[in-house]
């Protein structure tokens, strides 16, 4: 008898845990357009411009939580040769004849010398003649005062961003404190990540630019969410708990970690590999004192041409899979096959990383690999639109010392998968 209510008492707490962790995708929905709405306020708040455009974009990865996705301003901190006007009432205009140089920086960029402000972007103007083949030969003073010029300018866009993204993490740490019970549908277990990192791909920047991009990441579960709330933690504990990366990139090129793009990129191109293949080269980002993060697009197919009768669901294309060796596959044969293959490809690709990642010797042990993966394109398919792959150094360097096994490190890689397509 007390077996069975044993085993009665056991169904009904499992069936509560299976009520309480279902997602209801149209209150998720809700959910996260009220919190995107919710942090770009306390965004315009930290600026004091209600006025301010900023667009947050959400989106909830069963297992891992909701990742929202700040604006990536780093390409605003670019220079250009542009001459530059204001006119009666605040208008300005630029155009690209002249000495001038222009250096466009996000709004925060308040308190910097020689701001014009307009629809809520800073325009830094300073002059320098180095710019102008035509111009006559500086003297020695000109030439320190134009370095000097330069200097100070560059100290002010620093300056700018510093205040730029320390005020971004300051309102991603208020909104998930304050306001990440918003997110109601979120299981404890999972996250709450604020990020100026695109979604899979790559930022596509100048890698010869002297400039560097600045990383943030703010990361808190909704269980530390909760226990706040609840009183059983104080406020210091909690954000004790937020996780903050606030890091930039690094132009030095490090042999092992070009050396370990080389061999991956190698490796999935399409007469190598047996699922996925990718068209380009695997790109890197050194982020100082958090790790290296490789972009890679993987692709499954190639379009040979269109049946005359072809449709606009793309029903009439006609297909090739190089990996495969298969030729004239119609859209259901390459969407079944693309399906087939996305399993096998997850599995290779990490045990790609960790068996090469041991090349590399740059890293420290706490610093991490990352691997952004854009997945080739199969709407309706319900595969990932992207896959992120994280592991960190330490565990490298253990299985090199033979103080793990393969599948140990492999089964700690961290998976965070994008949307189904």
């Amino acid at each position: 008898m007390k077996h069975t209510i044993f085993i009665f008492l056991a169904l009904i707490s499992t069936t509560f845990s299976w009520a309480q962790t279902r997602i209801d995708q149209e209150r998720m929905d809700r959910d996260i357009e009220i919190a995107e709405n919710a942090l770009s306020t306390i965004i315009k708040q930290k600026f004091d411009k209600r006025n301010m455009w900023v667009e947050v974009k959400a989106s909830y990865t069963p297992g891992f939580g909701v990742t929202m996705r700040l604006p990536n301003d780093n390409f605003q901190w670019g220079s250009f040769n542009y001459n530059y006007s204001v006119g009666a009432g605040g208008s300005y205009s630029i155009s690209g004849n002249g000495n001038g140089r222009a250096v466009i920086a996000p709004v925060p960029a308040v308190g910097v010398q020689g701001v014009q402000t307009r629809n809520g972007t800073n325009v830094i103007v300073y002059s320098n003649g180095d710019d102008d083949d035509a111009a006559p030969r500086k003297t020695d003073k000109e030439k320190k005062d134009s370095k000097e010029s330069r200097e100070k300018s560059q100290k002010s866009i620093d300056s700018a961003k510093t205040m730029y993204y320390g005020k971004m993490i300051d309102a991603a740490l208020e909104f998930i404190t304050d306001y990440g019970d918003l997110l109601s549908q979120l299981p404890a277990d999972e996250k709450i990540l604020i990020t100026n990192r695109g979604e899979g791909g790559r930022f596509y920047y100048d890698y010869n630019s002297k400039q560097a991009r600045r990383l943030i990441t703010v990361e808190g579960t909704k269980g530390d969410i909760v226990q706040f709330r609840q009183g059983k933690l104080t406020r210091d504990q909690i954000m004790g708990k937020i996780k903050i990366v606030n890091t930039e990139s690094t132009n030095e090129v490090e042999t092992d970690l070009e050396l370990l793009s080389s061999i991956l990129s190698r490796l999935y191109r399409s007469d190598l590999s047996k699922t996925f293949y990718t068209e380009e080269n695997i790109y890197y980002e050194r982020l100082k004192n958090f790790g290296v993060i490789y972009y890679m697009s993987a692709y499954s197919s190639n379009e040979q041409y269109r049946n005359m009768d072809r449709s606009e669901d793309g029903k009439g294309k006609i297909w090739s899979m190089p990996t495969q060796r298969l030729e004239g596959l119609t859209q259901d044969q390459r969407d079944k096959k693309v399906v087939e293959l996305y399993p096998q490809f997850e599995k290779d690709l990490k045990e790609n990383i960790v068996e090469y990642a041991q090349t590399v010797k740059s890293l420290k042990d706490d610093e991490m690999f990352v691997f952004n993966v854009q997945i080739t394109k199969c709407v309706g398919c319900n595969i990932p639109s992207t896959l992120e792959l994280s592991l960190k150094n330490s565990l490298v360097r253990k299985l090199a010392a033979g103080q793990a096994t393969k599948a140990e490190v492999v089964a700690a890689i961290n998976v965070k998968k994008g949307p189904n397509q």
